[in-house]
């Protein structure tokens, strides 16, 4: 979890003054995502010094939800949520079409509305012995609809930006669309992996509390390709040169012609 959480630090304190033509909204939102992640490491930190420093060897607080109902269903359902509103925007901007991004908006707001649900239910109940029999569907909701979401985003996001590869005639962009296909794919399949091994985790050892343990890394994972997108647009930004301004990285695939994406 460490370098989970290193990492997004690293990114957001890069995305400060080198973002000069980037919208405040763009910036707010790194730095309102590197927030959340920090108030959940010290939640998780918090619980962790509660049940093996604290109270170890106390069986009472191991079955103990404490703030799990907070860093675990909520804020895991949260972060993610905010990522895939970013990206059903990225998608709008690409394909000039609100369906897929509408589409992925409110299967987004489907999982956020479980997972809030699963951790008010998380907190009512107050024992982990108890959580799987009385949060089973709204559980279920939340992981199959973000795994779901992050399947859609990606396929999109790639299909989007080949077929603006496929239409660009000119090398540089062709060569900067490559490296935004790869850095999709990757991003999105490692979240959707995770999300899908917490489902199976889930579904598989229903009378256990093992899928907690990928779902402590997945808002992290999402919050890391938020901010790996968001040093994309960094480096977009500081070679744009004559370009002109931009606007988060938001503009096309077409606007790339002359800029260099550094390895």
């Amino acid at each position: 979890m460490s370098s989970t959480f290193v990492i997004p630090h690293n990114i957001a304190t890069k995305a400060g003054p080198p973002f000069p033509y980037d919208k405040k909204t763009f910036k707010g939102l790194v730095i309102f995502t590197l927030l959340i992640e920090t108030a959940q490491s010290v939640m998780v930190m918090a619980t962790l010094f509660r049940l093996f420093a604290s109270g170890y060897g106390n069986t009472v607080q191991l079955n103990t939800v404490g703030l799990n109902w907070l860093t675990a269903p909520v804020l895991s359902s949260f972060v993610p949520a905010v990522t895939q509103h970013y990206f059903a925007w990225r998608i709008w901007r690409f394909s000039k079409s609100a369906v897929i991004p509408v589409i992925v908006i409110l299967i987004s707001l489907m999982q956020l509305a479980a997972g809030i649900a699963a951790g008010i239910k998380s907190e009512q109940v107050g024992k982990f012995s108890l959580l799987n029999e009385a949060n089973f569907s709204r559980t279920s909701v939340w992981l199959i609809g973000t795994a779901v979401c992050d399947v859609i985003i990606a396929g999109s996001m790639t299909f989007y930006l080949r077929q603006a590869h496929t239409n660009s005639s000119i090398q540089s962009t062709r060569s900067i669309i490559n490296k935004l296909v790869q850095l999709t794919v990757e991003t999105g399949a490692i979240c959707a992996t995770f999300a899908i091994v917490e489902i199976i985790t889930f579904l598989a050892l229903g009378s256990t509390n093992y899928h907690l343990a990928p779902s402590g890394a997945l808002s992290k994972l999402y919050s890391n390709s938020l901010l790996v997108h968001s040093l994309v647009n960094i480096n977009f930004s500081e070679t744009r040169g004559n370009v002109g301004p931009s606007e988060g990285g938001s503009g096309s695939a077409i606007e790339f012609a002359k800029i260099s994406v550094a390895p």
